[in-house]
């Protein structure tokens, strides 16, 4: 039993004392385990069958026609190496995204990945983390119908020879932005500026080649955060 005494001191320095005291022996209580509770749903009435087994923290999102359906597929991922495949059942207008694997291919992507047809010849190419901070090039030697990976560059450089190194929390960018034919490179830094290399095609053994150009695209400058 837990009991309450309040008095106050005499004497010019007097001030009130508040004191608990009783026992400290732990009450005994009965717990009972309950399994779903109560019910979760949306706002349209539909009931979530497991409303708590989490969710994603920072996921990173491709939509890609990896089975050349003529409809768009979604690649997520949010943790390192599982790259999780929804195939669109639906049509290039009404997508209806099935989940399919936690790891499409068993490839390891690192901490991200981008699909593009690098070597144009009509299939999605890869390109994905090498740990650390690195850049891993999967080439599709599939059909467009069928992927199939394989490493073709384990650690990409530049033709200096120099590693192409990714800044973290950061995922790298291709496009052809000078129109010429080429896929460039493009990788954001934590300074805000963007990192340019140019793309000169492919090499020998059909893989990529990239030339540096300069740390600061464009004077590009991306900040947040802050205030006045």
């Amino acid at each position: 039993m837990l009991r309450i005494s309040f008095f106050r001191l005499a004497g010019p320095l007097a001030f009130p004392i508040l004191m608990l005291w009783g026992s400290t022996r732990a009450q005994s209580a009965d717990f009972q385990q309950q399994v779903n509770p109560f019910r979760v749903a949306d706002l349209d009435g539909t009931v979530w069958v497991q409303p708590f087994t989490g969710g994603t923290n920072a996921p990173t999102l491709q939509l890609v026609d990896i089975d050349n359906d003529g409809d768009p597929d979604l690649f997520v991922q949010d943790r390192a190496d599982q790259l999780t495949f929804y195939r669109n059942d639906g049509t290039p207008t009404q997508y209806q995204f099935n989940w399919q694997t936690d790891f499409f291919a068993d490839l390891a992507t690192g901490a991200w990945f981008k699909f593009i047809d690098m070597d144009g010849d009509g299939d999605f190419d890869l390109f994905a983390e090498n740990p650390f901070s690195l850049i891993r090039y999967y080439r599709n030697t599939g059909s467009p119908e069928n992927p199939s990976f394989e490493v073709a560059v384990d650690t990409l450089r530049d033709t200096a020879g120099n590693l192409i190194e990714v800044d973290g929390f950061s995922v790298p960018d291709w496009a052809d932005i000078d129109c010429n034919g080429t896929i460039d490179l493009f990788l954001g830094r934590t300074t805000g500026f963007v990192t340019y290399y140019q793309g000169l095609g492919l090499d020998g053994q059909n893989n990529p080649l990239f030339t540096f150009v300069t740390n600061s695209f464009e004077d590009i400058n991306v900040q947040t955060g802050g205030g006045l």
